[in-house]
């Protein structure tokens, strides 16, 4: 996504009821954004309110029982 013209610069909101795991993966992505020279933004809530305020696109992705299950 950090590639994709049409969203190019887009402000990212990761939800997660677990804020410290959307905390991770903002972190990773904050480090793959620089890397990739991609001006993208993020940050976390686990506030769902907050989190689709003034949204222009959702991307759900979950996964249920952890890793092993996966």
């Amino acid at each position: 996504m950090l590639l994709t013209d049409a969203i190019a610069g887009a402000d990212f909101v990761l939800y997660d009821v677990n804020k410290a795991a959307s905390d991770l993966v903002a972190t990773f992505l904050t480090k793959l954004n620089k890397r990739l020279g991609t001006s993208s933004r993020f940050s976390c809530t686990d506030n769902r309110a907050r989190a689709f305020a003034g949204g222009d696109y959702f991307i759900i992705t979950i996964s249920t029982g952890g890793l092993k299950e996966t």
